[in-house]
């Protein structure tokens, strides 16, 4: 199920595809307008379908990792192995594989951020917003040490 926050992002992907949708139906008032063409069906057609991906996909990221939960992977895309699964929502440190996270999926309401444990400073490597899947994490890939919950 689409939460509102995958609503907002789902409507923020849409938007251009409908203005083209409009753009290749016309304005014409409707009891005016003449049947569409074939062009412009085969068109809405393809429309409809994008937005059945999208909409599909923005449900099932990371499906493994349930609602209410924050899940990092050891390879990218969600994949190779779950490295944790968690619900927590303090503001303590939830540990994790050192130097092993390449995905994640925040799939709580909080915000959560990976974090290197240093010798004399830890660094915030990556902030994972509410509600959001990231596939690579980038230069902070494999080397987050543990994750605070919302006190990034």
């Amino acid at each position: 199920m689409i939460d509102n926050r995958g609503r907002r992002r789902l409507a923020l992907v849409l938007a251009p595809l409908l203005v083209m949708a409009l753009a290749l139906v016309g304005e014409a008032p409707a009891a005016a307008a003449p049947a569409p063409s074939a062009q412009q069906r085969a068109a809405l057609a393809e429309l409809q379908q994008r937005i059945d991906a999208t909409a599909a996909a923005a449900d099932n990221f990371a499906r493994d990792c349930a609602a209410g939960n924050f899940c990092a992977y050891d390879g990218s895309n969600y994949s190779v192995l779950k490295l944790l699964t968690s619900s927590y929502s303090g503001s303590s440190n939830v540990d994790v594989a050192n130097n092993r996270t390449a995905s994640a999926a925040n799939k709580t309401d909080n915000n959560w951020c990976g974090w290197n444990d240093g010798t004399i400073t830890n660094t915030r490597l990556y902030n994972f917003a509410p509600h959001t899947g990231v596939t690579t994490l980038g230069s902070a890939n494999d080397k987050i040490d543990f994750f605070r919950a919302r006190a990034c």
